[in-house]
């Protein structure tokens, strides 16, 4: 079941759509971050301000505990905005896509070209917008290894109460590590 964005988080995403809007940032496809440039992903963990970056990462904690990213929103960050690694978003224009249901945001970043500003619009469209059905403004997310999840992603039997909690591939391996001990 989608849960629903706090208060809290929807400032969060409007300061990245207001950092994205800024023109503090150089934008480029490919990686979170490389040598002053940025992704749209990029951008939002700059203005979190968790971690730090190293050698083009996005890099949370230390030691054991230690979270590094490239190429998509690490945990602490997708958590920060209520959102998903890769977040969903509704294209203001006709992009020529066949995805009528949005596209991730590294695919407009990346392939399609759009600039911060319109990307800015995009996540405003999509999660932002009073008029955004709630399904679309959040993604659940499994609490075990953090990805995103969808109904239809759930593994397990339809019976299994554990099934509304977790993905699929965790079922799997906790179902696996129960036959195996």
């Amino acid at each position: 079941m989608p849960r629903g964005l706090t208060e809290e988080q929807k400032q969060h995403i409007e300061q990245w759509c207001q950092a994205l809007e800024s023109g503090k940032f150089r934008q480029m496809p490919g990686a979170l971050f490389d040598d002053g440039y940025f992704c749209v992903l990029g951008v939002a963990c700059e203005i979190s301000g968790l971690g730090d970056w190293e050698d083009g990462c996005y890099v949370i904690g230390e030691g054991e505990d230690r979270i590094t990213a490239s190429d998509f929103l690490p945990e602490p960050v997708f958590n920060w905005l209520g959102l998903a690694q890769n977040p969903i978003l509704k294209p203001v224009r006709d992009l020529g896509t066949a995805n009528a249901d949005g596209v991730p945001a590294t695919e407009l970043n990346d392939d399609y070209s759009v600039p911060f500003p319109e990307l800015a619009a995009a996540i405003r469209k999509t999660y932002l917008d009073a008029n955004c059905p709630p399904e679309l403004k959040t993604e659940a997310h499994c609490p075990r290894c953090g990805f995103p999840i969808g109904a239809e992603q759930f593994g397990g039997p339809p019976d299994d109460p554990i099934r509304d909690e977790i993905c699929g591939q965790c079922v799997d391996e906790l179902w696996q590590e129960a036959n195996n001990a």
